[in-house]
């Protein structure tokens, strides 16, 4: 019986791409490893999340999700920190290039236009009147990074694997879309907004999700909607989740200070608290207060004295003349972000990152201190990081993509 059911499983692994998306040449199929699937449980989908190398983008991570009727598979940027889950579609007014076919609304048979007066867009945060578009629900997002997208939300059906199919879910077709896409189809957005899939999935999978970023480009990292078997391991600690009535849609946790090679840094918690942390799989480079940053960059120069410093890279001062070959044979001091009741390592991964010829410290002091702080993708990687909505609660697990 054992080996009847290991067969099945195996089965299904190799099927489970074929099922779900059409084979082309741009898309390539994404499989998960035997350990991180779980095809019988309906109240949990498990997503691949591989490097945004695969849009141009190697900086950002992204899954495949299928859209209408038939199915369609799109590249999007997974992204903890916006709400909206969006894709460019026809007809175009102003779009980037992309990897893969527009979407064709005139393809899909489960496709529908929101009324713009219906109470689904009067509610809807991101409604924009338009005058081109005055019976359509029309929207408009703007990124922190000035990219942006326009268009009308939809009703269109949204396949996550081939047993989690939702007909009428609520979509952003953007038909006038910049930005940092890459080569994209859009962005997947799992905050806390009733628009996020998160809230709009929540009776199938609860408001739980998880999540490991891979740190080496040819890995894979996966995305769970629902709870999964390690999140509630005692590998995984909690911290709790702070809400901020003023931004409803954001999930804040309480970062009480960073340690470097052991030693506490002098920071005051209430600088790193002014107006609140969030985490940001869309952000690579963690963005501290400026006078945090101040404190981590001395120290961690100090630390780094025998090795020369090259030229700035944009927003990040802290860069070092050295090889690849030499980076992996340096001890770089360790650091340590600490939130409440969880300390979290930093893979040496997340440390310095390549720009350019040289290798540069992944932190930076945020552009306006009147912004959240953020703890970017490069300082979450190798940690499956565990969204509890339910709990209010993000959890971290040492290892959490292997």
């Amino acid at each position: 019986m054992a080996i009847v059911q290991a067969l099945l499983i195996s089965l299904t692994i190799l099927l489970f791409p074929l099922l779900l998306f059409k084979t082309n040449d741009k898309v390539p199929m994404l499989m998960l490893p035997i350990e991180h699937r779980d095809d019988t449980n309906p109240s949990l989908a498990l997503l691949p999340i591989v490097s945004g190398d695969a849009i141009d983008v190697p900086s950002n991570f992204v899954v495949i999700i299928g859209v209408g009727n038939p199915t369609e598979n799109f590249y999007l940027t997974f992204d903890t920190g916006s709400n909206v889950a969006w894709i460019q579609c026809e007809p175009r007014i102003n779009c980037y290039k992309q990897k893969n076919t527009i979407f064709k609304p005139s393809s899909s048979i489960t496709y529908s236009q929101i009324p713009s007066s219906s109470p689904v867009c009067s509610n809807f945060n991101y409604h924009a009147r338009e005058r081109d578009t005055p019976t359509t629900c029309a929207y408009s997002i703007k990124y922190g990074d000035k990219s942006y997208t326009n268009g009308i939300l939809v009703r269109e059906t949204l396949t996550l694997t081939p047993n989690h199919v939702f007909p009428g879910f609520l979509l952003g077709c953007g038909h006038n879309n910049s930005g940092s896409y890459g080569t994209g189809a859009g962005v997947l957005g799992l905050a806390r907004d009733p628009i996020s899939i998160v809230s709009q999935l929540s009776s199938t999978f609860g408001r739980v999700f998880s999540y490991c970023l891979p740190y080496l480009k040819d890995s894979k990292g996966y995305l769970a909607l629902g709870r999964s078997t390690t999140s509630s391991s005692t590998a995984t600690k909690y911290t709790p989740i702070i809400k901020d009535p003023s931004q409803p849609s954001r999930n804040f946790i309480h970062f009480i200070g960073i340690s470097i090679d052991g030693r506490k840094l002098p920071i005051d918690p209430s600088i790193l608290n002014s107006p609140g942390t969030i985490l940001d799989t869309g952000t690579p480079i963690t963005r501290l207060p400026a006078k945090a940053y101040t404190v981590l960059r001395d120290s961690f120069r100090r630390l780094m004295a025998a090795y020369p410093l090259g030229e700035k890279a944009k927003t990040l001062d802290t860069c070092y003349l050295i090889t690849e070959a030499k980076l992996k044979q340096i001890p770089l001091p360790k650091i340590v972000m600490h939130f409440k009741d969880v300390d979290v390592e930093v893979h040496r991964s997340g440390i310095l990152v390549k720009t350019r010829k040289v290798f540069c410290l992944a932190f930076s002091a945020k552009r306006d201190e009147g912004t959240p702080g953020i703890i970017g993708n490069k300082q979450q990687s190798t940690y499956e990081v565990v969204y509890d909505l339910d709990g209010e609660k993000i959890g971290f697990r040492p290892n959490g993509c292997s």
